[in-house]
């Protein structure tokens, strides 16, 4: 078969054969096109690694001061990523879950150190707030604990950085393990005086005279027998105070009784009742020398054992040795 082309006849497969050489051309050329040449730019860097988790530096329960943004120690937060490498540059979000008080800043930035510090100033009556802290995206979370130094009468009493509502497992968190454990009927006592001046009393509430992390808190008295403690009311009441100062803020107490048993550690006690605390003074200059507090409306047996617990407590607690 041939192709007529001008005044010629030229063969068939003269054309087919020709085209099959242009492909040919035409596929190494683009196959040269496409080669990496040395001269060729570095391919991008992968994106980096997201987010996904946000720590809280230094644990998860912080002393903090009445009137003051301070902590201890530092509520520094971080982003890391599933390698545990921290992400430099990102904004954390952050909501106050408890507490009467205001943060400096609802957002923070961790910049080039890869660190942001939250703000909490303790400006109302509340000693307790919890922060929660948000990773971008909402992809993780965490709620820091801040207590702050202080003394709060009633059901949502507080003294020092425990509160009513805590547990043996909060209490270590917040103030470590106690100088010495001891038990009376009724009562499990975590006795911190030598080295906070606080001792907390708990429910023995099965019977077993153990200590489990649910044990639940019961009393906080605050003593100077050993290690005077120092904290005060939101009105400056506290350890050192006198009967007239008591007066002065809460007005006539429900009751005054004096305490003689053991005639060596005699006290009068003032006693009010809504709120509940209770103010033991020296006979000698009437001035307070210890502080308990319990719920006001814990009337319960279990209740009034720790009350009578606490009485023998005192009574042998001056030749108590941790």
């Amino acid at each position: 078969m041939s192709i007529q082309i001008g005044n010629e006849q030229k063969p068939l497969h003269s054309f087919v054969s020709l085209a099959i050489s242009a492909v040919v051309v035409v596929t190494l050329l683009v196959a040269y096109g496409c080669k990496k040449k040395p001269t060729d730019p570095p391919p991008p860097e992968p994106p980096p690694a997201k987010a996904v988790n946000i720590e809280a530096v230094n644990g998860l329960y912080y002393h903090a001061v009445m009137g003051s943004d301070s902590t201890y120690p530092a509520t520094s937060l971080r982003i890391v990523d599933a390698n545990s490498t921290v992400i430099l540059n990102q904004w954390i979000q952050l909501q106050i879950l408890e507490g009467d008080s205001a943060l400096q800043s609802d957002s923070v930035f961790t910049g080039a150190a890869g660190l942001a510090r939250l703000r909490y100033t303790f400006n109302g009556p509340k000693g307790h707030a919890v922060i929660r802290a948000l990773a971008p995206l909402g992809v993780d979370t965490v709620d820091v604990v801040l207590r702050a130094n202080t003394i709060i009468p009633g059901d949502d009493g507080q003294g020092q950085y425990v509160r009513l509502t805590d547990n043996y497992k909060t209490v270590k968190a917040l103030i470590g393990l106690p100088d010495a454990i001891a038990t009376i009927p009724g009562a499990l006592i975590a006795d911190y005086e030598l080295s906070q001046g606080v001792v907390i009393f708990m429910y023995d509430s099965k019977g077993t005279g153990r200590f489990y992390d649910t044990s639940s808190v019961a009393m906080i008295v605050l003593s100077t027998e050993q290690f005077p403690y120092a904290g005060k009311t939101r009105d400056s009441i506290g350890i050192g105070s006198s009967i007239s100062d008591l007066r002065a803020i809460y007005g006539t107490a429900d009751t005054i009784h004096y305490y003689t048993d053991p005639p060596q550690l005699p006290a009068i006690i003032v006693e009010y009742r809504t709120p509940w605390i209770v103010f033991w003074c020296s006979t000698q200059d009437t001035i307070v020398e210890q502080i308990d507090l319990r719920e006001t409306t814990n009337t319960s047996p279990s209740g009034k054992l720790v009350a009578q617990a606490i009485r023998q407590w005192r009574g042998r607690s001056n030749a108590h040795t941790p």
